[in-house]
C-alpha cells in the first residue's frame, strides 16, 4: 500500500516537473519570438550588451 502511494506521488510530480519545464520553455519562446522584449538577453548569465 505505502509503495503504490509513493508510486502515484512520484508520478504526479514527475509530470508537475515536466508541465513546469515545457511552460517555461513555452515563455522564453513567446518573449524571444512574439514579445521582442530583450527577456532572454537580460535573464542569460552572460549579459551581452549592445554596444
Amino acid at each position: 500500500m505505502l509503495y503504490a502511494m509513493l508510486r502515484r506521488t512520484h508520478t504526479v510530480l514527475a509530470y508537475l516537473l515536466f508541465l513546469t519545464f515545457i511552460a517555461h520553455f513555452g515563455a522564453v519562446l513567446f518573449h524571444t519570438l512574439i514579445v521582442r522584449d530583450g527577456m532572454f538577453s537580460r535573464m542569460a548569465p552572460w549579459r551581452v550588451r549592445a554596444s
